[in-house]
């Protein structure tokens, strides 16, 4: 399942925009976590680079939150 994730987002983080071809410095992470009820399905998974994994929330909600940090920030640019 991670191949067909980091294709999916073109093997760049969802949260800095890092990009790595080779896809060593990228992790795919749960958005609702496996112990929360997620599954291993394409809908529940999304690119990060491995600085961004490590300070992922574990909750849903405040996942979406930490992705959408970026949106609001490149908005905030313009």
């Amino acid at each position: 399942m991670k191949q067909e994730t980091l294709k999916r987002d073109n093997f760049s983080c969802k949260k800095c925009g890092f990009t790595d071809l080779s896809g060593n410095e990228l992790e795919v992470h749960h958005i609702t976590p496996i112990v929360c009820g997620g599954l291993d399905v394409p809908d529940n998974l999304v690119t990060l680079c491995s600085i961004c994994h490590k300070h992922a929330p574990d909750s849903e909600k405040e996942f979406k939150k930490y992705v959408l940090e970026k949106i609001y920030s490149k908005m905030l640019e313009t």
